[in-house]
């Protein structure tokens, strides 16, 4: 008997066994691996929606924080910014004169459902497929019946107007949830090989419209509620950006700032008053404290021509190249009671040329740009008593109505001056929007609960006041109105050859909860609504980015004004031209060509004052700003 030792053979069937037993063992090791590669920790940082894209279809926005499972190299966890983005591009335009590139620009506000559908529409680079989409099927190459100067002057939104529409209603089509903000033909860039246009890149004219206390949160607020047509045409054709002012924001200093470039330790005016170190008494300060020039002043030594009515401080004016128009121009009636001013017509320095005024109220007496009656809720001015200290009635009665009057006059005086003269710069100062918000923003505040919800977060209207306050709830509205069609005047009338500049010194709000502030010279009082430090700052016309927001200082304003007039600020100014408003290339021409060296000072001498005037009507000031809360 033997033994069989010999292995048993391997069978075809044994080997397809061993080789399933380690194919399947590979694919469950594998899928182990994939399983436990595949969880994955989403990110927890708020700023951003986190999206799942499947592979295979679909997605999702996991909770911040947790664990998603992810098939590997084919799933995607996208991290969008969640809020605002600002998307570009640039569509090829073809004018009667030139090719251009207009860049078009997209304001998006994404949230969860936004951000899934913008990933699930365009991928991970979501913004540059959006955009290139965009370009390629809706805005194309497209033509303009016009010359490039039209396209960005006088025929300003009609592209735009053409474009809008067709853009909102593929982003509809195409992502539903979207938030679409503001769509915009901000800038123009020329294609190869175009040669400097002198005519369409030299420095323009330059309209001025300061209106004193406009508030950044309630001028847009009213924009968007479609009640301010031309601020609206501003917003979307034009820069129309916040004006970060500067505590305490007082109207003398920031005027003064806005006037020279520099902070009150330079310029002098410092307050609203001064006590005269021989006689001890309060004086109001003026134009005699101011140490460094004006605009209108350094100005007319590079040849250019400024007109300039009712600009706060302005007062007294010596010789200028062009027209000074100051803040006592016009007979103030805020004397006793405001009663009138005695000795007015002994006062030096009103205006220049000497008699001016006059003349231009005779002229514009029957044939007005602007009247009281575009003020529709004239009739519940004189109902509107001052802020007198004791509580009793103005002999002379409440001041709103002079100050209505004083700033259409003013209005006016620029405006035919700029029909009738030559000039470079136009600037005019309107403050009854300020004072109306001092003497009236309860009711207002009251109202605007009742139109948006916003709760007025003010003391309960006092049953005495209470028919007052419901007659004149829409005074500082209709106020903001009235702004309006001023800046529709100027656009209407010179848009053509000047920049229209809207600037306020700062805006106006409910203080909640009230706080002890700084009301005036020394004057520390606990108030419950008072100036905010959000003014306005906007610019339309040639050269100006269209629909371009952002924020500027009371220092930018001077040096981005200069730089449209090819006027270099002087290096002791210590803002800066607002270049995001302004087109690269005229900004670009302006930089290697005018701007290109900044002198060091427009105040190389100490400035000369007559100190021999002396200013008569200096306790009328005195009892104006009383009336208004700032001094006891």
């Amino acid at each position: 008997m033997t033994a069989n030792n010999e292995a048993k053979p391997v069978t075809p069937r044994r080997k397809v066994r061993t080789a399933w037993i380690i194919v399947i063992s590979a694919v469950a090791a594998l899928a182990a691996l994939v399983w436990i590669l595949g969880y994955t920790e989403v990110g927890s940082d708020p700023a951003y929606i986190y999206v799942v894209g499947r592979g295979f279809g679909g997605t999702q926005t996991p909770m911040p924080g947790s664990t998603v499972w992810l098939l590997p190299l084919v799933d995607s966890l996208v991290p969008v910014p969640a809020g605002r983005h600002e998307l570009y591009g640039y569509a090829p335009i073809t004018t009667s004169d030139s090719e251009l590139n207009v860049e078009v620009r997209l304001d998006l506000d994404l949230d969860p459902a936004g951000a899934v559908q913008v990933v699930d529409a365009w991928g991970a680079d979501w913004s540059e497929g959006l955009i290139r989409e965009l370009q390629d099927s809706v805005v194309g190459e497209r033509t303009f019946d016009g010359t490039t100067e039209e396209l960005y002057t006088t025929r300003r939104g009609e592209l735009l107007a053409a474009i809008e529409p067709e853009v909102r209603d593929w982003l509809a089509e195409r992502a539903p949830a979207l938030r679409v903000g503001r769509i915009a033909l901000p800038t123009a860039r020329f294609r190869a090989d175009r040669p400097w246009d002198a005519g369409f890149f030299a420095p323009v004219k330059v309209v001025v419209l300061g209106m004193d206390a406009l508030d950044d949160g309630l001028l847009n607020k009213l924009i968007d509620m479609g009640e301010l047509p031309h601020f609206a045409k501003m917003r979307d054709e034009g820069y129309l950006g916040t004006l970060d002012s500067e505590a305490p924001y007082f109207s003398p200093i920031i005027w003064t700032t806005f006037a020279t470039g520099k902070p009150a330790d330079e310029h002098g005016i410092t307050a609203f008053t001064k006590t005269n170190p021989e006689t001890g008494q309060l004086e109001p300060m003026s134009a005699l404290d101011r140490k460094v020039s004006t605009f209108w002043e350094f100005l007319g030594g590079r040849g250019l021509s400024s007109i300039v009515v009712n600009w706060y401080y302005s007062w007294p004016t010596g010789e200028i190249k062009g027209f000074n128009l100051t803040n006592y121009a016009w007979k103030p009636k805020f004397g006793k009671g405001f009663l009138g001013i005695p000795h007015y017509e002994e006062l030096p320095g009103k205006d220049w040329p000497e008699g001016i005024t006059e003349t231009v109220d005779e002229a514009i007496a029957d044939r007005p740009y602007i009247s009281e009656d575009d003020y529709p809720l004239a009739w519940v001015l004189p109902d509107i008593p001052a802020a007198t200290t004791d509580g009793t009635p103005l002999k002379g009665g409440p001041p709103l109505p002079h100050y209505l009057e004083r700033d259409v006059l003013a209005a006016n005086a620029c405006f035919w001056l700029m029909d009738h003269e030559d000039w470079n710069i136009a600037a005019v100062y309107q403050e009854f929007p300020d004072v109306l918000s001092h003497l009236i923003w309860p009711a207002h505040a009251f109202r605007w609960e009742k139109l948006t919800g916003e709760p007025a977060n003010l003391p309960p209207i006092p049953p005495y006041r209470r028919e007052l306050a419901e007659n004149a709830g829409d005074t500082i509205i209709e106020a903001y109105r009235f702004e309006d069609r001023l800046l529709g005047i100027a656009m209407d009338n010179w848009g053509d050859e000047a920049v229209i500049v809207v600037v306020s010194d700062h805006g106006f709000n409910t203080i909640y909860p009230p706080k002890v502030i700084l009301i005036g010279d020394d004057q520390l009082q606990e108030m419950m609504y008072w100036h905010d430090p959000t003014g306005v700052f906007g610019l339309w016309g040639r050269h100006v980015q269209q629909g371009v927001t952002g924020e500027i200082t009371i220092y930018d304003f001077l040096p981005t004004v200069l730089a449209l007039l090819g006027v270099p600020a002087a290096r002791d100014m210590p803002g800066r031209v607002v270049e995001e408003a302004l087109e690269p290339e005229f900004l670009e021409r302006a930089q290697f060509g005018p701007l290109a060296e900044r002198p060091k000072t427009y105040d190389p001498h100490e400035r000369e004052v007559d100190r021999d005037i002396v200013n008569v009507v200096g306790q009328a000031e005195l009892e104006r700003l009383r009336a208004l809360g700032y001094l006891q």
